[in-house]
Order: C-alpha cells, then sequence, then structure tokens
C-alpha cells in the first residue's frame, strides 16, 4: 500500500511539470487551428498578381532578345550564296 507522502510527492511532480507542457501544446493546438482556417495568402492579393504578371512580361522580354541575340550571332548569307539560290 502506498504511503500518504509518496502520492503528494508524485502528484505534485505531475503537476508541476504536466501543466506547462499541457499549455504548451493547447497554444500550440490552437495557433495550427487558427492557421487552418486562415485563407491561403497571396492567392487573391492583387499585388502578388501585379507582381505575377510584371514577372510574366520580363520572361517574355528575356525569351525575345534572346532570339533576337541568337539571330545576330548567326553569320549572313553570302552574296553569292544568294544568287546561287535565286538562279
Amino acid at each position: 500500500m502506498p504511503r500518504p507522502e509518496d502520492i503528494i510527492g508524485l502528484a505534485s511532480v505531475v503537476l508541476i511539470f504536466g501543466i506547462p507542457i499541457i499549455a504548451i501544446l493547447t497554444g500550440h493546438q490552437r495557433k495550427m487551428a487558427e492557421l487552418m482556417r486562415q485563407p491561403v495568402q497571396g492567392a487573391f492579393n492583387p499585388e502578388t498578381q501585379a507582381l505575377r504578371e510584371e514577372i510574366r512580361e520580363l520572361k517574355q522580354l528575356v525569351y525575345q532578345q534572346s532570339i533576337a541575340i541568337d539571330n545576330l550571332a548567326r553569320p549572313l548569307p553570302k552574296e553569292a550564296e544568294i544568287q546561287s539560290r535565286i538562279g
């Protein structure tokens, strides 16, 4: 049969360490529930959409410039080659 002093000691240790652990766990659970309830940030944000459109335009410009540079790097056909192709 356990002595009352042992039960009191065990209960005090459980309370001392159990209460902060439970508080931490419930706080974490509350924060996670709030995060899950919030809509996805940036999905309908007009600033984000504007930035995405600007990046899309910049990509198109880079692609166009890359094609233009590739065309400049090709050697121009010589006049004799052009004449031979024409006839």
